[in-house]
Order: C-alpha cells, then sequence, then structure tokens
C-alpha cells in the first residue's frame, strides 16, 4: 500500500462511491468507499489518514471487485459470487486484511463448491484449511478419469507424484481398494509414523507397597532390564532355607545356633545354660 495521486487514472463504475472518504488505487482504476467498514482491518493505518488515495499493490482490480461486492451488495437476497475463483480472491483479500467474518463466509460458500484439485492447493495455502488435503488426495486417486495436464501444472510436482503413485498401486492391485481404504494410505503417506527410536522411553512402574509387614517389591528401572529387588521389614521370621542367611534376622541368628529355632519355649524363665539377654530377644 502507497500513497498516490490520480493521474492516468479512471473510476469504477461501480465503487467509486460520491459520498465516501478513503480512495483505493488498483491497475489504475479508482475506489472510493467508506473507511466505517475497514476501521477493524490492517488494511488502513494512520499514516494513511490524511492521504487522499492509497495505490494497494499485489491485489487485482477483479479481486477487489468480488471483495465490495460482500460489504455492498446489490442483492441482498442473492450473492452475486457464484464461482471458485471469485470466493478464493475473497477468501485471499480477507485473510490477508484480517477480516475474519468475511473469511469464515468464503470458506463456508467454496467447500460445497471447489473441487478436488482447488483443495488440495488451497490446504497448501491456508494452515486453517489444512483438513482438505485429504479428501482433495483421496477424490484424485479414486476417481476414474487420470490427472488433466493443467490440474498437474496447478499441483505441482510432488502432489502429482503422490496421486499418481496411488492410482498405480490401486491399478495394480488384486484387491479391490474402496475410497476409504485409499484415504488411510494417503493418511499414512502424508503422516508417517516416527521410528521407535525417537519415541520417548516409557515411565518407570509405580512403587508397589504392601501393609501390615508384608515382603515389598520394588521394580527399579535400568537402561538395560528391569531388576525386582525383594526387600524384608527387619521384624519378619523366614524360613533359612527360603532366602538365606543374609535375610535372617538377628534373633533368627541367635535360634539357628542353639539348635532352638521353630521350638517353642518357657519365657516364665531363662532356659538352662543360656544368658538372660537370649531370653529377652527369644522369638517364638
Amino acid at each position: 500500500m502507497e500513497p498516490n495521486t490520480h493521474a492516468d487514472s479512471k473510476k469504477h463504475e461501480r465503487f467509486f462511491l460520491e459520498d465516501g472518504n478513503v480512495t483505493f488505487l488498483v491497475d489504475s482504476i479508482l475506489y472510493r468507499v467508506h473507511r466505517y467498514f475497514f476501521r477493524h482491518s490492517n488494511l488502513l493505518s494512520r499514516a494513511h489518514e490524511s492521504v487522499s488515495s492509497i495505490r494497494l499493490t499485489a491485489v487485482q482490480s477483479r479481486e477487489f471487485d468480488a471483495f465490495l461486492a460482500i460489504i455492498y451488495p446489490s442483492d441482498y437476497n442473492t450473492c452475486e459470487l457464484t464461482t471458485v475463483d471469485e470466493w478464493t480472491s475473497v477468501l485471499r483479500l480477507a485473510t490477508k486484511w484480517g477480516f475474519d467474518s468475511i473469511r469464515s463466509l468464503a470458506v463456508t460458500r467454496l467447500e460445497p463448491i471447489v473441487s478436488a484439485v482447488d483443495k488440495v492447493i488451497l490446504a497448501h495455502a491456508y494452515v486453517f484449511l489444512a483438513d482438505w488435503a485429504l479428501p482433495g488426495y483421496t477424490e484424485l486417486c479414486h476417481r476414474a478419469e487420470p490427472l488433466g495436464d493443467e490440474e498437474g501444472r496447478r499441483l505441482g510436482v510432488d502432489d502429482v507424484l503422490l496421486v499418481c503413485g496411488m492410482r498405480e498401486r490401486v491399478r495394480n492391485s488384486t484387491l479391490l481398494f474402496t475410497k476409504g481404504q485409499i484415504a488411510l494410505c494417503i493418511e499414512a503417506h502424508l503422516r508417517p509414523v516416527p521410528p521407535a527410536s525417537s519415541l520417548p522411553p516409557p515411565p518407570p512402574p509405580p512403587f508397589v507397597s504392601k501393609a501390615g509387614g508384608d515382603p515389598t517389591v520394588i521394580k527399579t528401572p535400568t537402561p538395560d532390564a528391569r531388576k525386582e529387588t525383594l526387600v524384608i521389614p527387619e521384624n519378619v521370621v523366614h524360613d533359612v532355607g527360603d532366602v538365606g542367611e543374609s535375610a535372617m534376622t538377628k534373633n533368627e541368628a541367635i535360634g539357628a545356633e542353639t539348635g532352638a529355632a521353630g521350638t517353642a519355649t518357657d519365657t516364665s524363665k531363662p532356659a538352662k545354660g543360656q544368658d538372660s539377654w537370649a531370653h529377652d530377644n527369644w522369638v517364638i
């Protein structure tokens, strides 16, 4: 956008309004409209408030005509825009200048009339239309007729290779591919599963604890494998042959040495030949 004089310019037959207060110059055509409709967009800035006319660069007059036809409709009952080209122009300018409601209107009007090739192209051009890519590819691969020359030029090399490769795979297969199966194949190609080496490691197992003095199993994750460590509470008595001498309590060691392990003992007085400290710590 830049200021410009009116030399060698002609007024637009429809959109040069006598009571307008902002003038745009597009392809040597003057448009005079109301600044009010552009107050919330990024089309105007403070630097343009006192400028007589503003040249719009990278905009064609046919695109601006379609855009202004939404703001100044000739018939409120019927929209005069009917073609994909007209609504695509509205979509581009509305997105560029920040007219969110007009952009939503363009998407709504385009969806039922747009072709499969246009869906793919628009999906590449606009992030918010990325979901149009898959149905567009699927239709191109499922239909009977191959890609035309003009369609191939519009799609580009990468998309042509994708479509032709999938069509060849479907044609040479002994199975009958449905449209849904073709969509799944294309989706797998567009969103490949990452290799296992790039996936994050699984979380460590939770700490498992049992109340009541039972043994506790703690699973400790290691880089190579996961080991299980048996931790025995100090107040639990086990048979020596089950867990080994290292797992015996102090009282079990005393019973094993005296040969009295697992036998009942009178706790009223110390056994003959035993010290009083062994009686106090005897485990039945």
